[in-house]
């Protein structure tokens, strides 16, 4: 397993699972957490296929649990001046900080409230976003306009905080590389034998078929995790339950199914930029 990279304010970055294909091409897929306030802004970059765990699954004694015990606070606390961009902090940063993580305390009681008189969790946890940490899947074999951009000095400092975590977690991580029908599947254990074949395996060192890897890591991609929400391992048969309830239902809820990918070695010129691309990746399809 890739090693956790901590950032400011208990962001982090972990690969989760890197592949190379044939044609030299890296599909990364990562772990993320960091701040909810900043969530709309990492989704404006649409190279990226993202599962992010929903705050309609997370009951809400235990969503208002890990707000009064670990508040997000905002990176860089910046001085009133005119434009977009804070150069400079406030003067006194422990105070700023102080007034941030108190203003959760009438929220969480509202939210307290709303829990008393039966408001369901779809709308009432969403008081408490300001606070929240969100746990997200991103999958991506394209992320040099991201780093470009937020990485940038002028980028919002919680989510240039984010791209520098991602960057150094991918740097050091290990890259499987792959062949034709050989799939890339987020958080299912792969091994390849001494044979040459690539297997895949359970939590528990079970052997999977591909098709139930497949299952598998969709369900957990679902989760953005190798666990249950409970913490628990989670398992082939219960990753088929959430499988079917996600992916067989009418409408499917297909965004899990994104992070799942194998190489296609089949030559086509991309009638776009008419570069060759000697290998697309199989959830993405073909170029026309």
């Amino acid at each position: 397993m890739n090693p956790i990279v901590k950032g400011k304010n208990g962001i982090t970055a972990q690969v989760v699972q890197a592949s190379r294909s044939p044609g030299g091409k890296t599909i990364y897929t990562l772990n993320i957490s960091y701040g909810l306030l900043i969530h709309g802004e990492f989704l404006r970059h649409r190279l990226f296929s993202n599962s992010v765990k929903s705050n309609r699954a997370i009951p809400m004694k235990v969503l208002r649990k890990e707000v009064l015990e670990n508040p997000y606070v905002p990176v860089w606390l910046g001085k009133h001046q005119k434009g977009m961009v804070a150069d400079q902090e406030v003067s006194n940063t422990k105070i700023a900080a102080l007034l941030w993580k108190s203003s959760r305390y009438p929220a969480c009681f509202a939210h307290w409230i709303a829990e008393k008189v039966g408001a369901h969790k779809e709308w009432a946890n969403r008081l408490l976003n300001p606070w929240q940490f969100v746990s997200q899947t991103v999958t991506f074999t394209e992320g040099d306009n991201f780093f470009t951009l937020r990485l940038h000095k002028d980028a919002q400092k919680d989510i240039q905080e984010i791209a520098k975590c991602m960057k150094k977690a991918m740097e050091s991580c290990e890259v499987i590389e792959i062949g034709n029908g050989e799939w890339h599947a987020p958080y299912v254990t792969r091994q390849r034998g001494s044979d040459g074949f690539l297997r895949y395996f359970d939590n528990d060192n079970s052997r999977l078929t591909q098709e139930q890897a497949l299952k598998a890591s969709a369900a957990r991609v679902a989760r953005s995790s190798y666990n249950n929400h409970d913490k628990s391992d989670a398992c082939y048969a219960n990753d088929e339950k959430l499988y079917k309830m996600l992916i067989e239902s009418k409408p499917s809820h297909a965004s899990p199914v994104e992070s799942q990918a194998a190489p296609l070695a089949i030559p086509k010129i991309h009638k776009f930029t008419n570069v060759s691309v000697e290998m697309q990746w199989g959830n993405k399809g073909l170029p026309t």
